[in-house]
């Protein structure tokens, strides 16, 4: 009797993996819910995967009330044409897929919106993540707009910390209009937004993984983040010419990747601003970094930054591949990610 056994060729070229950057096999819907609280009613933007149909609509929509979609749409109408998004692919309140899914929490930048990184949100949905962003009240672009802003301290950290933990209280007791797998829970945060979620993740056991977008978590300005205790997947994803965090920012972006307990990743946008990764990029003159020409943060010559849309796709890309393989296990979306190139700069765990 013979035995016939076929043998992988060693030397066989393997399959590319699945390209992140690309729209993944779902629809995505979003709605917005409020969490009610006699303090601070909370206003949560959630993006989910659905089987309805995309539908093309302006970026306002995605604004529940009349006055900021307004604000949004005058500020959109005098700004550079390139720059900020203008239009959506999520359907306004489409049916929700059955089943539990993973949930990203995001947390936005000061003197942004929960809104305000809505391309990587739907970039998610699109495969098979839930998103949910609430408006840190005190610190949004309306907010800067009417002189309210808070300004950057302890106080105004905890309040956002508190925000983003009542809409993870919120998903773990299934009140979201869609169901998450509570052991599949990452948290993204840009800017000040990345303290945010850096404070989350030492307070909370229930995070599994979480990306800091042009911010170190860990810095001696605010919050009392000790990376040391952040023992989960982690990535740092930083823009290289930030006019916000400056050449010293992103050293402590360096810092806070050495001084990691666990797999860390940095990754880095070339020529990327501040804002290149936002929908508000170029909104107003404090939102430009990240489109148009600029001087380099070193030696001052002058550059271009990328193209808004293009880092944002990236940038999409760039969460969906780490989320993939720390939430869902996927095989080979980690070697995607590490075998990304210009414009990006990946440095794997």
């Amino acid at each position: 009797m013979w035995l016939l056994l076929a043998c992988a060729d060693p030397g066989a070229v393997r399959p590319a993996p699945t390209d992140y950057q690309l729209p993944g096999p779902h629809a995505v819907g979003y709605t917005t819910i409020t969490l009610e609280d006699a303090d601070r009613p909370l206003a949560v933007s959630v993006w989910f995967p659905t089987h309805d149909p995309p539908e093309t609509a302006p970026i306002t929509t995605l604004y529940a009330a009349p006055e900021p979609a307004t604000t949004v749409g005058a500020l959109l109408d005098a700004s550079p044409e390139g720059c900020a998004r203008r239009e959506t692919t999520a359907r306004h309140e489409a049916k929700v897929l059955p089943g539990k899914s993973p949930l990203v929490l995001m947390s936005h930048c000061l003197a942004c919106s929960r809104q305000s990184m809505a391309q990587v949100a739907e970039q998610l949905v699109s495969w098979g993540f839930v998103v949910a962003a609430p408006d840190h009240y005190g610190a949004t672009l309306f907010d800067s707009l009417e002189g309210t802003e808070l300004e950057i301290d302890d106080d105004a950290l905890l309040a956002r910390v508190d925000d983003l933990g009542r809409v993870l209280d919120a998903a773990l007791a299934q009140a979201l209009p869609v169901e998450v797998d509570p052991l599949r829970i990452g948290l993204l945060g840009h800017s000040f937004g990345a303290v945010t979620v850096g404070r989350l993740l030492q307070d909370r056991p229930e995070p599994a993984a979480a990306v800091f977008v042009a911010a170190p978590p860990g810095n001696p300005l605010v919050g009392d983040v000790d990376v040391t205790r952040l023992d989960a997947p982690l990535l740092f994803y930083a823009m290289a010419e930030d006019h916000s965090i400056g050449v010293a920012g992103n050293l402590l972006i360096d810092q806070n990747l050495a001084a990691a307990p666990g797999p860390a990743w940095r990754v880095e946008l070339e020529d990327g601003g501040h804002w290149s990764p936002s929908d508000l990029v170029g909104l107003t003159e404090g939102l430009m970094p990240g489109c148009g020409d600029a001087t380099r943060e070193e030696g001052g010559a002058p550059f271009s930054y990328p193209d808004p849309a293009q880092s944002r796709m990236i940038s999409g890309g760039v969460a969906t591949a780490f989320f993939m393989f720390y939430l869902n296990d996927i095989e080979g979306a980690d070697r995607w990610l590490s075998g990304q190139s210009s414009p990006l700069q990946v440095e794997a765990p």
